[in-house]
């Protein structure tokens, strides 16, 4: 049969390079560079690669595609310069690395006996995204590898590519790289972004990215094998040459032959202007034999093809209408002659001897034409429909017609080979006589096993006489019970695969079939297959369509809507309040409001009882509020625990108000998710469009700052937008710009407290004060801009700045007025630095810089961070105790705890806060608290600091109650670097 010279002989590519799978990797390189230097002529890679050298030496390179691995005769797979980029771009030792290590499972292996249909094969390669397929024999041993290459030499899909263009298979996706890059740089990056190719480029004088060159990792592994140091190679030294390029608009045709000229397999696609485009590969071009993108070329060629069938029916008319007038003729001469009654056997005559005209019957009447002419019509007629069923009734009328015959059907038989009556054509008689079988089977499953070989073979089964074709008796029934005294049965094969069976019937007695009969059906079963290959391709076509729309409106929806909830997303908002925008502005009855829902205390839901519970309570918060909205509003998720509801068309503000009350009765409710009662609440901001608004993103601006002044004033609060606290957040983020700014500029510096002993009447410490001396500002508040540090988490750096500058400054005065330790500084830490695992390792690497005893620094840590960080702290503090550095809490009483938590914490002075010290001289209760608070630091052994002293009436107070140090504007304000200094010298 024909189909069995379809295979892919041609294809197979028998010379390749090999290896084992323990070899090395460093080995297998250095064969690739062995293999390069036996070549006489260098195979021509992607890119052809120069040294600039002296002389320019040109060093020549093998384009390296894969290399088999073969393990004692037995094909193990492909290693490919994809593969082994990875170990070049990691600086592995290639010497230890080995090739089983790096060598991916073999997705695709097909066997000598494969049917091996280009199109099959294609598909699979597709399938599995391979570019090489090995074809093997029974015992697994490699007998050659079908490529891309070896593909596009024997199809020539010249005709396909010249109907599509460059832009539509174009990959803009590419790995960028400038002059000055080292090749390992962008082999690395190529590893990073799982790409192949590199596009070397350099920027014009108008800013256009230029390609100079392209780099594959093939190319890179070539590179590797001539021993050269990748990490100190810019591919600027490399001049690639040639540069082939294609534009945009030029048929893949034209690609197809620009890469045939330069040998290669990749071109750079480049605009107008020469800019960069994207790059498009030989592997591209087969996307064109898609069966979809064939769908769309059939289409492009319709319109051809249509004036062509045209012709053909106008010729097939004349010829009916010259048969219909030549039957006349025989009729009326019959009629004159007298009529004899020839059986059809009779009639009909061998191909041979009807095309010579001679032993023609006399008085035959029923061919006065060609039986090439009848294939020629039959097929025609196949031909003016795609669809499946139409073409099998279409068949079997035609047969049916031309062959006389009293039943003719087509069975499309399954995998196992059962099959029914799919389509029927009936002689009118038996029509009558209800002789149809139609939907029965019509298989003897012993009979059809014995000339199933001889079908698959392309051989018809021809039967003129049930009763004289050496049948057995249960086979004569079979034949009985359906009708039957005469049949031929044809195969349509599809490629070697048999599809079904073209099945004639005669049903009065025997019947004695013509060789040209059997022909005819044979040569239209060819013709069958190849409508019905079409029919399904379009089918297939037509599903693989639907499936791709609906992966697109899938796509589509899910660019657009919240993976969790199912909600738009901040894409389809924007898309929906910009809209609302431009109604707004063309109608002034077309208002609109903003409500944007930051959810309370998400973050412990999700802390304590886990992330699932936490999406689970997003999505009942979405279907809780869903019903609460008109259909006109829309409810999106932006992310994390943050909701916006756009309200269209509202007649009065108020109504968004009243909507926020809802939401916050509708979220007061518990909500009940995996046996837990989970309560939760949100803060909401509200923004009216009478603000007037130009874009979604000014709104959404302004709705977030009024989520967050409600989120400052409580839980379950809501705040209405106003142009005043946009101000106050421009100026906000102004201060935040120059404060990011001002540890660079050197705007912050320290002053000092002094901290008194009232023992001795000395200056015992300092307690370090940062402070932010703004350029145009003037001294900035520590109440201002601390804050705001503890907000953005600039505290981190201020706060290490603090620890240097403070340390250092100790150790110069130390050294310079020979005080010793009997002076110490004292640096407040917040819950920010706390939290740093890295804090300890810096305050020690500063005791060491500075050679500073650490007796020397005290830290001071406030009794709410101590309690917020509980854990953290404890631990942070033992290690600071076992460096010798000494913890105050600052600011005591003021903290939510009981006082028990002091006999586990490793602190050594308590500084009592300024709100009891301030009403000490006339309020009983802060005395007794004072009080209190020494009598528990000396049962547990620390000492007290009183700070916030400002008048000599508290400071009797203190002295009554025996206390030890102080510290306030009454001893001396926060001082300057000088004029510490001048305190210092005075000790």
């Amino acid at each position: 049969m024909q189909s069995h010279d379809r295979n892919l002989g041609g294809m197979i590519v028998t010379t390749y390079a090999s290896t084992n799978s323990g070899a090395t990797i460093a080995e297998v390189i250095q064969k690739i560079a062995m293999t390069n230097l036996a070549c006489e002529t260098p195979a021509t890679p992607s890119t052809l690669l120069e040294l600039e050298s002296r002389g320019s030496q040109q060093v020549p390179t093998q384009h390296f595609d894969y290399i088999v691995v073969n393990d004692d005769q037995q094909f193990k797979g492909i290693l490919t310069a994809t593969e082994l980029l990875p170990a070049i771009a990691s600086q592995l030792d290639l010497s230890t690395v080995t090739v089983s290590s790096l060598l991916p499972q073999q997705s695709i292996v097909l066997t000598e006996e494969y049917d091996r249909d280009v199109f099959a094969i294609l598909a699979l390669r597709r399938q599995h995204r391979v570019n090489f397929v090995p074809v093997v024999d029974q015992a697994h041993k490699l007998l050659g590898i079908v490529s891309v290459d070896s593909i596009c030499q024997s199809m020539q899909p010249g005709y396909l590519l010249k109907h599509s263009q460059v832009s539509a298979y174009l990959n803009p996706n590419v790995v960028l790289a400038d002059q000055d890059t080292s090749v390992l740089a962008i082999a690395q990056q190529m590893c990073e972004q799982k790409y192949d190719i590199a596009v070397v480029v350099q920027r014009s004088y108008t800013g256009l990215l230029l390609p100079a060159g392209i780099i594959t990792s093939a190319d890179i592994v070539q590179l590797k094998a001539l021993g050269l140091e990748l990490a100190q190679l810019p591919v600027g030294k490399l001049v690639i040459h040639p540069l082939p390029q294609v534009k945009p608009h030029d048929s893949l045709y034209v690609a197809y032959q620009i890469m045939q000229r330069s040998q290669t397999n990749l071109l750079i696609v480049c605009g107008s202007k020469g800019e960069l485009v994207g790059t498009i590969e030989l592997s591209d071009l087969f996307k064109v034999l898609d069966p979809m993108e064939m769908y769309g070329q059939v289409e492009v060629l319709q319109q051809q093809v249509s004036l062509l069938q045209a012709e053909k029916l106008q010729l097939l008319e004349q010829l009916e209408q010259k048969l219909d007038q030549n039957q006349n003729n025989d009729r009326n001469q019959a009629a004159a002659g007298g009529s004899q009654n020839v059986p059809i056997a009779n009639v009909v005559a061998s191909p041979s001897r009807y095309q010579n005209g001679s032993d023609r019957p006399a008085g035959s009447t029923l061919f006065n034409y060609d039986p090439e002419y009848l294939l020629a019509k039959a097929s025609l007629h196949l031909r003016q429909s795609l669809d499946l069923a139409q073409i099998l009734e279409t068949a079997v009328e035609e047969i049916q017609q031309y062959l006389a015959a009293d039943r003719v059907i087509i069975s499309h038989l399954q995998p196992d080979g059962n099959g029914n009556a799919n389509v029927e054509a009936l002689a009118p008689m038996l029509a009558r006589q209800n002789g149809s079988i139609l939907g029965r089977s019509i298989r003897l499953p012993e009979l059809e096993s014995a000339w199933m070989p001889s079908y698959v073979k392309g051989n018809a089964q021809v039967v003129c006489d049930i009763y004289n074709a050496g049948l057995e008796p249960r086979y004569i029934e079979f034949f009985e019970n359906l009708g039957v005294g005469a049949f031929i049965s044809v195969p349509v094969l599809q490629g070697v695969k048999l599809w079904g069976l073209i099945i004639v019937h005669h049903c009065s007695g025997a019947r004695p079939w013509q060789q040209w009969q059997i022909e005819f059906l044979e040569r239209l079963a060819v013709q069958l297959v190849i409508v019905v290959h079409q029919s399904l391709l379009l089918e297939q076509s037509q599903i693989e369509l639907a499936e791709r729309k609906r992966a697109e409106a899938q796509l589509l929806h899910n660019a657009f809507h919240d993976a969790l909830t199912g909600l738009p997303n901040r894409s389809l908002f924007n898309d929906r309040l910009n809209h609302a925008i431009e109604r707004a502005k063309r109608r002034s009855q077309s208002a609109f409001a903003v409500l944007f829902l930051d959810l309370d205390r998400f973050k412990v839901v999700n802390d304590s009882l886990g992330h699932a519970i936490g999406d689970q309570l997003l999505m009942a918060i979405a279907q809780r509020l869903l019903p609460q909205l008109e259909p006109s509003d829309t409810l999106a998720r932006l992310g994390g625990d943050e909701f916006v509801i756009l309200l269209e068309d509202i007649d009065n503000p108020q109504n968004a108000t009243k909507i926020a009350e809802v939401i916050k009765q509708q979220l007061s409710q518990p909500f009940h998710l995996s046996g837990h009662d989970v309560f939760v609440s949100a803060s909401i901001g509200i923004v009216f469009s009478e603000v007037g608004y130009d874009s979604a993103a000014d709104v959404l601006r302004d709705v977030d700052i009024a989520m967050y002044r409600a989120k400052n004033r409580g839980k379950a609060q809501h705040v209405v937008f106003d142009r005043s606290m946009h101000v106050g957040i421009v100026a906000r983020l102004q201060a935040e710009n120059d404060l990011r700014k001002a540890i660079e500029r050197e705007e912050l510096e320290l002053h000092y407290q002094p901290i008194l002993s009232l023992e001795n009447n000395k200056i015992s410490g300092l307690e370090a004060l940062i402070r932010w001396q703004h350029p145009t500002r003037g001294l900035v508040s520590p109440g201002e801009f601390i804050p705001l540090a503890e907000e953005t988490g600039l505290i981190l750096a201020m706060g290490e700045w603090v620890i240097r500058n403070a340390c250092r400054q100790l150790r110069q005065w130390q050294q310079a007025y020979a005080i010793g330790d009997r002076l110490y500084v004292s640096i407040n830490l917040s819950g920010h630095q706390i939290a740093q695992m890295t804090l300890f390792d810096v305050i020690s690497q500063v005791l060491t810089e500075n050679n500073l005893n650490p007796a020397s620094l005290k830290l001071e840590i406030t009794e709410t961070v101590i309690m917020e960080n509980i854990d953290t702290a404890r631990a942070l503090l033992e290690k600071l105790r076992s460096l010798g550095v000494q913890v105050y809490i600052d600011d005591f009483g003021t903290g939510y705890s009981s006082f028990s938590y002091l006999q586990n914490l490793p602190v050594d002075v308590l500084k009592i806060d300024r709100s009891f010290i301030s009403r000490i001289s006339n309020d009983a209760n802060s005395w007794r608290i004072v009080q209190t608070i020494m009598n528990l630091a000396r049962s547990l052994g620390l000492r007290v600091i009183a700070e916030g002293v400002e008048s000599t009436e508290q400071m009797a107070c203190l002295v009554e109650l025996g206390q030890e140090f102080a510290q306030g504007y009454l001893i001396s304000r926060p001082l300057n670097r000088q004029l510490a200094e001048e305190l210092i010298r005075q000790l």
